[in-house]
């Protein structure tokens, strides 16, 4: 009899407890208000996926979802808005909790947790950057400040400053910065390193004879070695790929623009010896077709073609912009012109 009621109690239990929302909503309709209301709106439109066709609220609720996903969006939106104002105030932690409250309404949201994912991590920079400058302005303290302890040292009678306490001091500071070091040289940061090292060994010259501190400059010298290796096989490629664009013109007996080509290379990469070689053998191309054009100009100069000599004279100019004969045999060449357009137009009257 006993485990019959027993069995009977938990049946009911287990039944209530798959019923809630009958239990405490007349509808589903009412349901889907009161998490709307809580700003659950994933279990809402989970509950409306999930709702029976033949419930009495399903017409009704499947023409609310439109409406439910854009408050969604609104408070997705607002989240992120009031997020980075509280940003920009400084006040992170605000931030942080905002957005993982917002999250428990909506888990799904990839914006969201973008966004706490990137708040956290700029957070844990800005920290990291104020332990940085706190342990830079503990280490400049003491090392500014050596030379003043020592004449207070030997003014104290009683010897009550012991040098034991700055000395201890020092070497903590310099653990702090060896650290900080060794993180720079993992990023690749010489510069940084660098100087984190020769403030290390300022607050504590003995510091330069341990073997971190000369392992970490050998790192930085083959960082700054690797560096420059590479900077140097850029500059390669790019010159290879810059010649190749000048051989193609000069081929192409494009000489106008190869002399652009060619300046713009000996500017960037300096006068080495294939550049000057390229130099040369562009200089007598270009003699050679200036040459060229001259006779060109001055055979049509004698026939009275006046127009077609010009043309050929401008573009010895455009090789050679300073190129006096060009310049007169052009001056020449439009006076004379300007004579015979004159004897033509009183021939017309």
């Amino acid at each position: 009899m006993i485990r019959s009621l027993l069995l009977l109690a938990f049946i009911t239990l287990f039944i209530a407890g798959c019923s809630t929302t009958k239990l405490f909503y007349e509808d589903s309709n009412s349901y889907v208000d009161s998490l709307v209301k809580q700003k659950e709106f994933a279990i809402a439109l989970r509950h409306i996926e999930k709702l029976n066709k033949k419930d009495p609220d399903y017409r009704r609720l499947q023409k609310r979802r439109p409406q439910i996903l854009k408050q969604l969006t609104a408070y997705e939106q607002l989240t992120l808005t009031k997020s980075r104002k509280l940003e920009q105030a400084e006040k992170w932690s605000q931030a942080v909790q905002l957005l993982q409250k917002a999250l428990k309404h909506i888990p799904e949201s990839k914006i969201l947790l973008q966004e706490l994912q990137r708040v956290e991590s700029e957070r844990s920079e800005e920290i990291a950057q104020v332990e940085y400058q706190i342990t830079l302005h503990k280490a400049r303290s003491i090392r500014d400040g050596q030379d003043l302890y020592k004449q207070l040292y030997q003014l104290d009678s009683d010897r009550s400053l012991a040098p034991e306490i700055v000395q201890q001091r020092a070497r903590v500071i310099t653990d702090e910065l060896l650290k900080l070091a060794k993180a720079e040289v993992a990023a690749k940061e010489t510069i940084k390193s660098r100087n984190l090292l020769k403030l290390a060994g300022e607050v504590d010259p003995e510091i330069r004879r341990s073997p971190e501190f000369r392992k970490l400059l050998r790192q930085i010298e083959e960082i700054e070695k690797g560096i420059t290796r590479a900077i140097k096989k850029k500059r390669e490629i790019e010159q290879e790929r810059q010649i190749k664009a000048y051989k193609i013109l000069f081929k192409q007996n494009n000489f106008i623009e190869a002399q652009i080509a060619l300046k713009q290379i000996e500017k960037q990469f300096k006068n080495s010896k294939p550049i000057r070689k390229l130099r040369r053998q562009l200089n007598k191309s270009v003699s050679n077709e200036i040459k060229k054009h001259m006779e060109k100009g001055q055979t049509f100069y004698s026939k009275e073609q006046l127009e077609y000599a010009i043309r050929e004279w401008g573009h010895v100019l455009l090789l050679e912009p300073n190129n006096q004969v060009a310049l007169e045999q052009i001056s020449r060449a439009v006076k004379v012109l300007e004579k015979l357009q004159n004897v033509r137009n009183n021939q017309q009257r």
